[in-house]
């Protein structure tokens, strides 16, 4: 039985995702269908509902994959590196070097929602923005959501620039403009 967890199963998963960042980058104005993920990964659409709804779940799939590389490198910081800079710097790497993935998901297919890069990691800015500003957590929150909001629309313009635009650049105009 293939069943979620073998090796096999997450081999075709990891097959369906890479030929659907092949198929972004070769033609980003195009569409990407289940007909065309099976083609190129050489699986019938069964075995790909069985792995993914649908075709949307694939990026998000993606996306929390980001997230996740995202996170792992973030947790490695230091105590002493749990400044903004530092995570924003990681943050940008990781889209820089993802650029197709983040294009066409934040660009492309319009995806909903912020990235949200600091309320998924482990690491508890809330505490020390909270000791460094007397805020109550509340207040915290709301700092939190705008500033994720923004690093959102930056994310965007910046790979509408085609990320030309180098990453200490951007965390500079990012750290001048908030208050963590």
């Amino acid at each position: 039985m293939n069943t979620k967890n073998n090796q096999r199963f997450r081999q075709t998963d990891q097959k369906i995702q890479a030929a659907y960042l092949q198929l972004v980058s070769e033609n980003p104005d195009k569409r990407v269908k289940v007909i065309d993920l099976c083609a190129l990964t050489h699986i019938n659409r069964a075995t790909f509902y069985a792995h993914f709804y649908a075709v949307e779940d694939v990026a998000k799939a993606l996306q929390t994959e980001m997230m996740a590389k995202l996170v792992a490198i973030l947790d490695q910081k230091t105590a002493s590196d749990l400044a903004v800079g530092p995570v924003l710097t990681s943050f940008f790497e990781l889209v820089k070097e993802n650029k197709t993935f983040f294009y066409h998901y934040f660009i492309r297919i319009n995806a909903p929602g912020d990235l949200n890069v600091l309320q998924n990691s482990k690491i508890n800015l809330r505490v020390r923005a909270v000791e460094a500003h007397q805020e109550d957590a509340e207040t915290f929150q709301y700092h939190l959501d705008f500033f994720n909001g923004g690093i959102t629309a930056v994310t965007k313009r910046w790979l509408k620039n085609d990320c030309k635009t180098p990453i200490p650049d951007v965390v500079t105009l990012i750290t001048n403009n908030i208050k963590l």
